[in-house]
């Protein structure tokens, strides 16, 4: 049996008869436990173990069972392996909760390997051993014991010099090694292991697996190896309140008939690949083993790895976990010491390119995998590909880039929205930086570089820039045809009554109560109304007349105080900041469908009136001369009650041809008039982007 195996001490001979143990009668030897050659003291804490290794004294107990049935000489089929589970009786659980599952207290752990014999208790007895190191073991596993669990008890029986001898002692924190004693045994018994390991310690009881059906399937995803290796697995049965389960059992039916081989060779290096879908298994990912000398080595996720290869996949018989187990003599004579990683070359060195690296073996194993699940794949890749379509026309800000990503396009179709948009996103910051890195390198003309290489390099980058570009103008676009399909909505009436205030549509066009020196460009949606309208040396929201440094006027014009708010806010937008052939804009909002409320075109001239009085300026205090002359647009964003309606006509302003609104020049003030529906300017905002919208493949509305 190996330095870390545990088991069971009966403690009177009721309990050793139970245990299958005859007691000894012809020699007795009992001493004091010698100190382990490294103290155990202070190396034991009570900080839990992440909730996927809590079972780990249970592992490290059954791997080295295995491990000292192949010692014995015996074959895996005639090894037998059994766990008992220990749980709190079912009459300390009390009446409040019949249909609690019992803690698990302890465990028992039988084997007919070789038992504890010299070479195992020393190495027992000594930390940090090399005892197994050809196996991977580290000679703590019996820490993790000791970290769970108050204490150990072992029993066992084992060969020396053709005769049978029993071994029992104890082994906790506090006395490490303790009540050792040896008998030299009369009768013919085959070599048995039992060790108990009791009383669980807080917080691992609340923490430990509860439920049989998980602890099997832990066992089943860690032993695996075990199973699927040459020569196989010992049996192993867990027994747990009165039932037994055999793991052999259980892996036939959910593994054994989905196993398959592959035999792959990479610079004359052979390779040999174990295939293996897990169903029902805990295994966080899909993953690729390294294996060597019988013994898993080193495990990675392909997740990422394989393009269409993503976390859920199915096949006929329902969902699986994909894993790949791989062994090799090349595995074999590059495994460390501690087979806990390969000592192989990461990617090709600069003077040698014959050696298999990291890279060349991950590549064959991939490839190997893609064989294997290549309809999956290709079936997840088609799925993918609609789905990327269906998210860029929705997000036609990404399509530029699209054809830069190669494999990195392929995307799980369940992703959200939410994550795909991060996801490309991060995709496109990418390929801006590494643009703005490539700059300096594309442009620089190399040695001897023909100038047709040069100039189909540069032409590639500005190609590249190009994506870029519009990129950023889809993105734009995509903005647009938003607050268009908000601005219809908010003009809306949900229930057939209420409709939004004027300040809603105000605030979505430009911000209230602020100068345009405030405001960027890319927090207002002036276009809505006019496309010149981003071009101004000044402008107004929501603010009064005499505040205002474009005129001198000291009127506090500014919306009537009422139920409605803001009846009357203009906007005041001079078009050139050189003072020449100026123009002003005056918009005013009505609440949509209002009804009276005094008449909005006498109200905007009268805001025109009061700035041409004032002496009109450039918002750097530079005079405007004629500033009675200046050219005036004047509009009034209303629907077309009967109350606007008849201010239209009074003024005889011809309709549209539309119907959505009417339009004139008022002669003595020397403006041009126009009112606008909301149903107009929603109309109108699409039709000026309808090109744009359609050449990105948005719909209109």
């Amino acid at each position: 049996m190996s330095a870390l195996h545990q088991g069971e001490v009966p403690q009177s001979a009721s309990q050793r008869s139970h245990a299958g143990l005859p007691s000894g009668v012809s020699e007795s030897e009992s001493a004091a436990s010698p100190l382990m050659n490294t103290s155990l003291r202070g190396r034991v804490s009570n900080t839990p173990r992440p909730q996927n290794q809590i079972l780990m004294p249970l592992f490290e107990a059954v791997v080295n069972s295995i491990h000292a049935i192949e010692d014995s000489g015996r074959s895996s089929s005639e090894g037998e392996i059994s766990v008992f589970i220990h749980r709190v009786p079912q009459q300390d659980l009390g009446v409040e909760c019949p249909q609690r599952i019992p803690d698990v207290v302890g465990l028992t752990i039988e084997d007919n390997g070789i038992g504890f014999n010299n070479d195992n208790f020393e190495s027992f007895q000594t930390l940090d051993t090399d005892h197994k190191v050809e196996r991977g073991g580290r000679g703590i596993g019996r820490l993790m014991w000791i970290k769970c669990f108050e204490k150990v008890s072992v029993d066992s029986v084992f060969v020396k010099d053709g005769k049978k001898i029993r071994r029992t002692f104890l082994f906790d924190a506090q006395s490490e090694i303790h009540d050792h004693k040896k008998l030299i045994l009369t009768e013919n018994i085959t070599p048995k292991t039992v060790i108990r390991i009791e009383n669980i310690r807080n917080p691992y009881r609340s923490n430990w697996r509860k439920s049989t059906e998980s602890i099997l399937d832990h066992m089943l995803d860690h032993f695996l190896w075990y199973f699927i290796r040459e020569g196989g697995c010992p049996k192993i049965v867990v027994h747990d309140d009165g039932s037994k389960f055999c793991l052999r059992e259980r892996f036939s039916e959910r593994v054994q008939d989905s196993i398959a081989h592959d035999d792959i060779s990479i610079k004359g290096q052979e390779f040999s690949v174990m295939h293996v879908r897990l169903r029902d298994s805990i295994a966080s990912g899909h993953f690729v083993a390294l294996c060597a000398d019988g013994r898993l080595a080193e495990d990675s996720r392909t997740k990422g790895k394989i393009p269409g290869l993503f976390e859920h996949i199915k096949d006929l018989k329902g969902p699986f976990i994909h894993g790949s187990y791989v062994t090799s003599p090349f595995l074999d004579d590059h495994v460390q010491p501690d087979r806990e990683g390969f000592d192989i070359l990461e990617d090709h060195d600069l003077f040698v390119d014959t050696e298999v690296t990291r890279t060349d073996l991950m590549s064959g194993i991939y490839d190997s995998i893609k064989d294997r699940l290549s309809d999956i794949i290709a079936e997840n890749t088609a799925k993918s590909g609609d789905r990327m379509h269906r998210f860029v026309c929705d997000n036609p800000n990404y399509k530029p880039i699209l054809k830069h990503l190669q494999e990195d396009k392929i995307v799980d179709p369940s992703m959200s929205d939410s994550d795909l948009e991060l996801y490309l996103h991060k995709k496109q910051q990418d390929f801006e930086h590494s643009l703005m890195g490539d700059g300096e390198r594309v442009l620089r003309v190399n040695d001897g570089e023909p100038f047709e290489k040069y100039e189909q390099r540069v032409q590639g980058y500005i190609e590249k820039i190009s994506d870029l570009n519009k990129s950023a103008l889809a993105k734009y676009v995509s903005h647009r045809r938003v607050v268009i399909e908000f601005l219809a909505d908010a003009i809306g009436s949900p229930d057939g009554r209420q409709y939004s205030k004027e300040d809603l549509i105000h605030k979505l066009i430009m911000p209230m109560g602020l100068e345009s020196r405030e405001v960027s460009e890319a927090h207002s949606n002036l276009w809505l109304i006019d496309e010149r309208l981003a071009f101004h040396d000044y402008l107004a929201s929501d603010k009064s007349l005499a505040s205002q440094p474009i005129t001198e006027s000291t009127s506090q014009m500014r919306p009537d105080i009422d139920a409605l708010r803001l009846v009357d806010t203009p906007f005041l937008v001079s078009d050139r900041q050189d003072g020449l052939f100026p123009s002003l804009t005056i918009i005013e909002f009505k609440r949509p469908m209002r009804q009276g409320g005094g008449d909005p075109l006498s109200q905007v001239v009268a805001y025109l009136d009061q700035i041409r009085g004032g002496a009109v300026k450039t918002s750097r205090g530079r005079p405007i001369p004629n500033a009675e002359q200046i050219m005036a647009y004047c509009y009034v964003i209303a629907d077309l009650t009967e109350d606007v309606e008849r201010s239209c006509k009074h003024r005889d302003l011809t309709p549209m041809h539309d119907g959505t609104g009417y339009f004139g020049y008022h002669k003595n003030y020397k403006c041009s008039l126009a009112v606008i529906s909301y149903d107009g300017l929603v109309t109108a905002a699409r039709e000026r982007n309808h090109a744009f919208f359609a050449k990105l493949g948005l719909p209109l509305a």
